[in-house]
C-alpha cells in the first residue's frame, strides 16, 4: 500500500506532500465554512468541555486526567472514554478494546507518572495536549477523520476494501501517520487554515470539522 507523501520506495517525501498542501488546507477550510453555525460552535468548544472532563477525572489536576483519558482513548468513542477513566480512577482497573497497554498507561498515569514520559505516538500524545490545554496553539490532534477532512474523501482501506475497514487495528500505523513528517504535514495544514479563518488556536478548528464530518459519517 503506498501511503499519502511516498516516493517510489514507499519513504515519505515532504517534497510531493508539499504539492498537495494548498488543496489540503482548502478542503478543512471547506469543511469548516460548510458546517451549519451550531456544529461550528459545539465543535469548537469541545478541547474546552473535555478540559473540564479532565479536571474532574483528575480531581483537580488536569494533567492526571487528561492523560487517562488519551491513553484510554484509541478506538475509543468519547463516552466510552470517560466511562473507561471513571472506571480506572475509582477501582484502579477497567478494560480497553487494544488490549493491555492502554490500561497499564492509564494506571502508571492514575498513580502519579509524568503523562509526557508514558504516552506515545503522534495523535494520542497530540490528543493529551489538547485536553491538557486546550488554549495551547502547538498541537493537533490527526485522526482518521481530521486525515479524511484533510484529503478531501474517505480513506479506503488496506486491500482497498471498505471503508468500515479504515482505523481497524493501528489507524495510525494503516494511514502512516506513525512518520512524524506525513502527521506534521497535516497538523501545519490544519494550522494553517484557522489562521485563514482567524480562530484562536488550531485545535478549535480540527474539533469544529470532526464535530461535522462525524455528523455526516456516524
Amino acid at each position: 500500500m503506498a501511503y499519502f507523501g511516498s516516493d517510489e520506495h514507499g519513504k515519505w517525501n515532504r517534497n510531493i506532500a508539499q504539492l498537495q498542501f494548498g488543496k489540503h488546507v482548502e478542503n478543512i477550510s471547506s469543511k469548516y465554512e460548510s458546517a451549519p453555525k451550531k456544529l461550528r460552535a459545539e465543535g469548537a468548544e469541545w478541547y474546552s468541555k473535555a478540559h473540564d472532563e479532565a479536571v474532574r477525572i483528575g480531581r483537580g489536576d488536569a494533567a492526571k486526567g487528561a492523560g487517562i483519558l488519551a491513553a484510554l482513548s484509541p478506538l475509543t468513542h468519547w463516552s466510552k472514554n470517560i466511562e473507561k477513566a471513571d472506571e480506572l480512577v475509582k477501582t484502579g482497573k477497567t478494560t480497553h478494546i487494544t488490549g493491555m497497554a492502554s490500561v497499564v498507561k492509564a494506571q502508571r498515569i492514575n498513580e502519579g507518572e509524568d503523562p509526557t514520559k508514558v504516552l506515545g505516538g503522534n495523535k494520542v500524545t497530540s490528543f493529551y495536549h489538547n485536553i491538557q490545554d486546550p488554549s495551547n496553539p502547538h498541537h493537533v490532534t490527526i485522526d482518521r477523520h481530521a486525515y479524511d477532512i484533510a484529503m478531501g474523501r474517505p480513506f479506503v482501506g488496506i486491500g482497498g476494501g471498505k471503508r468500515e475497514d479504515r482505523g481497524k487495528g493501528s489507524m495510525a500505523e494503516e494511514l502512516g501517520l506513525k512518520s512524524k513528517g506525513r502527521y506534521d504535514h497535516f497538523k501545519d495544514a490544519y494550522t494553517v487554515a484557522s489562521h485563514n479563518l482567524g480562530l484562536k488556536v488550531p485545535n478549535q478548528l480540527q474539533s469544529a470539522t470532526w464535530v461535522a464530518h462525524r455528523g455526516n459519517t456516524q
